[in-house]
């Protein structure tokens, strides 16, 4: 074999062996941006969902006060 083709087959070998590793850095990369766009997601919908709750509970003691409010003018009108 003339050195020429060896040295090139070492280089082929040498880059081979640098793009496997580099897919494998991308594909752990974007595997970690995805796991936090998930997250972020997650936490988005999760504050929703709190806040869902929050005015759910203050409407309910809206109500409450409205009804209260209600039987003491009733009490008042039957006196």
């Amino acid at each position: 074999m003339n050195t020429f083709t060896v040295v090139m087959t070492v280089i082929a070998g040498i880059m081979t062996i640098l793009s496997v590793i580099f897919a494998i850095l991308a594909f752990a990369r974007n595997k970690t941006k995805d796991s936090n766009e998930n997250t972020a997601r997650l936490v988005k919908i999760e504050t929703d969902i709190q806040y869902i709750r929050q005015s759910l509970d203050e409407r309910r003691e809206w109500e409450r006060d409205i009804e209260t409010r209600i039987r003491k003018l009733e009490n008042r009108g039957n006196k």
